[in-house]
């Protein structure tokens, strides 16, 4: 089971959980790092691991510290953290759309084979590897089967959203938007 950051920090330090929700998320990375003493560098994995444990009243003041700090300096510069998170997804989501578009407006206006072919090659070796392995003609121990099929898995989902689109952007935004408070206008 993975712990889960920023529901664990929400209640001791809200204004770093929510900073962990978007473009912030490096700034409160390094002052958690701070605030826990690690190393910088040490990342989401090293905030884990000591979140995990028991935390010391030290690392708890200095995380209260932290959060304070940074509520007031985004106050200072109004800044509101859920807004900016939001403009981050919608900007994202707007930059997938727009890639994907951009990709297939170049093929309808080239007519290229090579985007089809490459399709066909990927679909064609994804499944000849699943028949192959079926069959017992590809040997190989089971964690590189498993690592060449997520790698083949993937790419096949790539050929399927160029052609047919994806709603993932839309449900993780909606995920984020089900998670976040209400904005006052």
């Amino acid at each position: 089971m993975s712990l889960d950051i920023s529901k664990a920090l929400a209640s001791i330090a809200p204004t770093l959980a929510a900073m962990l929700g978007g473009p912030l998320a490096g700034t409160a990375v390094t002052a958690l790092e701070g605030a826990f003493g690690l190393a910088s560098g040490a990342g989401p994995d090293g905030i884990t691991n000591v979140m995990a444990g028991n935390l010391t009243p030290d690392q708890l003041a200095a995380v209260r510290k932290a959060d304070q700090e940074h509520a007031d300096k985004l106050a200072q510069m109004q800044i509101d953290v859920q807004k900016l998170n939001l403009s981050h997804i919608e900007a994202l989501a707007a930059t997938d759309v727009q890639d994907r578009v951009s990709a297939r407006s170049m093929q309808v206006s080239t007519r290229s084979y090579l985007v089809p072919m490459l399709a066909v090659l990927v679909v064609g070796g994804f499944a000849s590897v699943i028949g192959l392995r079926a069959a017992g003609y590809v040997a190989g121990d089971d964690a590189e089967m498993h690592d060449l099929l997520l790698t083949l898995k993937d790419a096949v989902l790539l050929v399927l959203s160029f052609y047919f689109g994806s709603s993932a952007g839309a449900q993780h935004a909606t995920a984020l938007l089900a998670q976040a408070p209400a904005i006052d206008k």
